[in-house]
């Protein structure tokens, strides 16, 4: 009677320490989208109890090779930093990507007793999000009471992240809430799931953010595929790949804000291909976010060319400062814009060495969430993969916190939860 006393009771210590991992996650998840200047704050407290609930060896540790690319990819960084000729902003640099060495440690568990549960860091994430909009939207209103101009479009509606960061939040939330209502989580009710995917919709409208409303076009649309052809079957599913071209095509002619993105950037890609220097060259010094992206991927092109072991980390801008200088666009040389592409970013500052560890890291994780089936992975992948043609996602804690945390959380899913997954 006695042992099995015991056993009842260090069942209930290892549930109850490992509750507390759960409150820490959601409280990790709200903080850093909501309030990102006290993330190392939560950080910090999502470690200790960690440490926790191991000493009450209520969890252990499982290290996974997958997540470990991420320190892979910091040692290469750290590598480069010999290499470099700005040691200062170099260490800025490692400092930010700490993420890849913290969270794939942190989050190699093992729960003993009851699996992760997902649900509570997706409630952290979905009221973090919810919050930081409505911070966004309160905000556009203050600037146009007080004669603002601009106040519901870009860094207005979104003041907290940077819009493409933010709307990349906001498509994932949207994901995690229908993943919820799937799998009939408690409070995961339709009544508040269909208005706030409809309002993240809105956002993206406003945010003009042209990546941002691509990735949401396949996300909504391989959702949208996915329900109704477990509803409807296959005909249904069908029947709506022939519709989204005609669905695409309304969206870019109806609606203004992805019309006018969509036309400036066919206008300036086509002048860009027929003779690149020279559209460098004519540009005036307002240039749009396409103009200088077009303009940044082709002196990062270069760059890459000519260094394909890299400049070493934390000298971008140097490299990138003086061939816009040799192109005559000195004031853009002045702003330190990065390449907009993590690709070419990672290429140039640690070479092809540290982009074939991107790479892995990309293939590595996307297999993985093939494999068992794991939506929400494939999503969050597929978010970086797609965004990072466009920003270099990795530059800006906003997106190493997010993408290491969720994708190396998202591994953690024990082998009942992934079969569930492959049956649904």
């Amino acid at each position: 009677m006695l042992i099995v006393n015991d056993l009842m009771k260090n069942n209930m210590d290892n549930i109850k320490y490992q509750n507390l991992v759960h409150y820490a996650l959601t409280f990790f998840t709200f903080i850093s989208i909501s309030i990102p200047s006290l993330t190392s704050v939560s950080i910090v407290l999502l470690s200790l109890t960690i440490i926790l609930a191991y000493v009450k060896k209520s969890i252990t540790f499982k290290w996974n090779k997958i997540s470990l690319l991420f320190l892979l990819l910091y040692f290469a960084y750290l590598i480069g930093c010999f290499f470099s000729n700005n040691l200062d902003i170099a260490s800025k640099y490692l400092e930010y990507k700490l993420s890849f060495v913290v969270f794939p440690i942190l989050l190699s568990l093992d729960f003993k007793q009851n699996s992760l549960n997902v649900k509570w860091p997706i409630i952290g994430l979905i009221l973090g999000v919810c919050y930081t909009a409505s911070y966004g939207v309160v905000n556009a209103f203050i600037c146009q009471a007080s004669g603002g101009e601009s106040c519901f479009v870009t860094v207005s509606i979104s003041p907290v992240h940077h819009p493409t960061y933010f709307m990349t939040y906001i498509v994932f939330a949207i994901a995690t809430a229908w993943y919820g209502w799937s799998k009939k989580w408690n409070y995961f009710s339709l009544y508040w799931i269909v208005p706030y995917s409809i309002l993240g919709v809105i956002l993206h409208a406003y945010a003009l953010s042209f990546s941002g409303l691509l990735f949401l076009m396949l996300v909504l649309g391989g959702m949208s595929l996915y329900f109704i052809y477990k509803k409807w079957g296959k005909v249904s599913a069908f029947i709506l790949i022939l519709l989204f071209p005609l669905i695409t095509f309304v969206a870019v002619k109806k609606i203004p804000s992805i019309r006018g993105e969509y036309e400036g950037s066919v206008k300036y890609v086509s002048s860009f291909l027929t003779n690149p220097t020279q559209f460098i060259k004519e540009r005036d010094s307002s240039m749009s976010g396409s103009e200088q992206r077009l303009v940044m991927w082709l002196v990062s092109y270069e760059q890459i060319k000519e260094k394909p072991f890299g400049v070493g980390t934390g000298d971008v801008d140097d490299g990138l400062g003086q061939r816009l200088n040799e192109l005559g666009r000195e004031k853009l040389a002045v702003k330190k814009l990065n390449p907009h592409n993590q690709y070419m970013q990672t290429t140039i500052e640690i070479g092809v060495f540290g982009l074939l560890i991107f790479l892995a890291i990309l293939v590595g994780f996307f297999r993985f969430g093939w494999k068992y089936r794991n939506w929400l992975l494939l999503i969050l992948v597929g978010s970086l993969a797609f965004n990072s043609l466009f920003e270099s996602m990795l530059q800006r804690q906003s997106g190493v916190v997010f993408y290491t945390f969720w994708m190396c959380l998202l591994l953690l899913f024990p082998e009942k939860n992934r079969n569930n997954d492959i049956k649904a």
